[in-house]
């Protein structure tokens, strides 16, 4: 991970700090800045997912600059807006002046991914009542199996998203039946199952938590009848805009770097930026567990201020959890310091396995979490050159 003084001119990623089981990249794709999965978008080979900072303009690799559009972004010419400066604060932000706006990312339930999908049912009661009426968007029209048969299947594939929200309106209430999900329809993993519909609704509404898939199934039994009059599947759109600075933001406005080397092999990381004017307060910290205002004598007797406050400012590394949260930038437990990751023993006593306080802002979600086990650092290079 470079800092902040290496990202001038030199080929980077931007790593959002929003909590999500695989890292979020901001990425030039078609008009507009877009957020995709980091490992996507390097896969992808086309080089969207990789900025530089130059003359205050951020650059995207095809040339065009991150532009404001009131509390929106675009992509453009660099000529268009000269007197934009975008600016890496010590907290992780992406600040944009004139008007002091931070890069933010924000989550909304997108539209539905199944509709006018590609739909297909192990058997239909006729050419008017196929898979495809139950993904049409009308409700009016309807999937129906064979009524000779008690058990059928019914598929739809679309394209790659992470799944929150599955809406079910069935034309005939099934007895029992099993959601399963694939990322390439060959493979399938069990995601929900009703084994007794004993409540008989006509409607059911099943929590996926975000599993990434691009086709799911079901495997339905009615000894009434098997139908579906709609099935609608909902993902979570997440979209770039500017905010407010100050307004904590559950890490959605926090910025990481990371280096590509295949661009410029000879880029090294360079000596830390001075501390700014941008200084970060000890709110940054995790103190056993609790968001630290108060910093106690067990480290601050060892550390002095100046000597804290570069730990917490342009990070040369992040981490997350297994579960997507971002850690802190450093705490304390037990009167030790630690940025990112440990293996001291958890605030539970465990130990093997590193693991970290979550970021404070994330602390501030009533029921979050504290700590978790770390998730592995992904090597964005080596998958580049794969």
């Amino acid at each position: 991970m470079p800092l902040a003084s290496s990202f001038l001119g030199h080929p980077a990623m931007l790593i959002s700090g929003a909590s999500a089981k695989k890292e979020l990249c901001l990425v030039a794709k078609e008009g507009i800045p877009q957020m995709e999965t980091c490992e996507d978008a390097v896969r992808a080979g086309d080089g969207r997912e990789i900025w530089h900072l130059s003359k205050g303009a951020l650059v995207a690799l095809d040339g065009r600059c991150l532009l404001r559009q009131g509390r929106n972004l675009r992509l453009g010419s660099c000529d268009e807006q000269p007197g934009q400066v975008w600016e890496l604060l010590g907290t992780d932000q992406l600040q944009l002046s004139p008007g002091g706006l931070c890069l933010t990312v924000s989550a909304e339930p997108s539209v539905d991914v199944a509709q006018n999908q590609s739909a297909h049912a192990s058997s239909s009661i006729d050419a008017y009542h196929t898979a495809a009426q139950a993904v049409d968007g009308n409700d009016s029209s309807y999937w129906a199996a064979d009524p000779e048969a008690e058990t059928a299947m019914f598929e739809v594939a679309f394209p790659a998203a992470k799944l929150k929200v599955l809406e079910i309106n069935w034309e005939s209430v099934p007895d029992s039946f099993k959601l399963q999900t694939s990322m390439d329809g060959l493979h399938w993993r069990d995601a929900y199952s009703v084994h007794e519909n004993l409540l008989r609704a006509h409607r059911s509404r099943i929590h996926l938590k975000g599993v990434e898939a691009n086709s799911v199934r079901l495997q339905v039994h009615g000894s009434d009848g098997i139908g579906i009059r709609e099935f609608k599947l909902f993902s979570l759109k997440h979209s770039t805009g500017l905010e407010n600075c100050q307004t904590p933001k559950m890490a959605r406005d926090k910025w990481f770097l990371s280096s590509v080397a295949e661009f410029d092999p000879t880029v090294r990381l360079r000596t830390p930026a001075p501390v700014s004017s941008n200084a970060v307060t000890d709110e940054s910290w995790v103190v056993d567990g609790r968001p630290g205002q108060r910093l106690v004598a067990s480290f601050t007797d060892a550390l002095s201020p100046d000597e804290l406050k570069p730990l917490t400012q342009f990070r040369q590394q992040h981490r997350r959890t297994l579960d997507g949260f971002l850690c802190a930038a450093a705490f304390v437990q037990d009167g030790n310091v630690y940025t990112n990751c440990t293996d001291a023993p958890t605030p539970e006593g465990g130990s093997g396995r590193e693991w970290c306080y979550l970021d404070p802002q994330l602390q501030q979600d009533f029921g979050s979490p504290s700590w978790g086990y770390c998730a592995p650092v992904v090597d964005y290079d080596a998958l580049r050159r794969q």
